[in-house]
């Protein structure tokens, strides 16, 4: 992570570490959670844990970063 990262409202350093995990626990259901590491902001490591209701007949897109990503052209992205 940089300056350039966006971390809601917040604080963080160039020290953050971000671990996320998306899980679909169900047709109907997917699981979020979060890991958040900054020894230059927090005492400690904290999680975000929620489960997302999805609607009916919707599809889950992929996000990809694009910001120094080495292997955009394979994952499609300009």
């Amino acid at each position: 992570m940089n300056d350039k990262s966006w971390l809601n409202i917040y604080p963080h350093t160039e020290r953050l570490h971000l671990v996320e995990h998306y899980r679909r626990t169900d047709f109907a259901h997917l699981q979020v959670d979060i890991i958040i590491e900054d020894p230059g902001a927090f005492t400690k490591p904290w999680a975000i844990h929620s489960v997302w209701n999805l609607a009916p007949g919707e599809e889950i897109g992929e996000y990809v970063c694009t910001e120094n990503n080495r292997d955009a052209q394979h994952l499609g992205v300009k």
